[in-house]
């Protein structure tokens, strides 16, 4: 079967840099015995009742998008672990769940940092960048 290649809408995702932590995702697939740690990817199944409890959750229909701070019975339920487990008082008010790390660490960083902060970033590629 022919291929032929599609020429590009816009220049941009052509001209941006290809994110080190998929270099490192793309080099850990060919190492035979590799111990992947890049893109936070657990080694086993999703545990049985974790998919159970997915799945029950989408056929009540429950798969709509939540409050940007999360669902409100997974924060409240952070709150008291966090005072039971951890001695932590907070309030739903205080907790906002992420769908990733991404999402987390950029919520984060924007709730720290005032323009002009200079933060240290890790490259996976050996680098550092500010």
């Amino acid at each position: 079967m022919a291929t032929r290649s599609l020429p590009a809408i816009a220049s941009g995702p052509a001209e941006a840099a290809h994110s080190g932590i998929r270099e490192v995702v793309n080099l850990a697939l060919v190492t035979p015995g590799c111990i992947r740690l890049e893109v936070g990817e657990p080694n086993f199944p999703t545990p049985a009742h974790i998919v159970d409890a997915a799945i029950e959750f989408a056929s009540k229909g429950q798969v709509k998008y939540t409050a940007t701070a999360g669902l409100l019975s997974l924060r409240e339920r952070l709150v008291a672990k966090l005072d039971r487990v951890n001695g932590i008082k907070a309030g739903v008010n205080n907790i906002n769940c992420s769908v990733g790390g991404v999402g987390g660490i950029a919520g984060a960083i924007a709730a720290l940092l005032e323009p002009g902060d200079e933060v240290l970033v890790p490259d996976p590629r050996g680098r550092t960048t500010v």
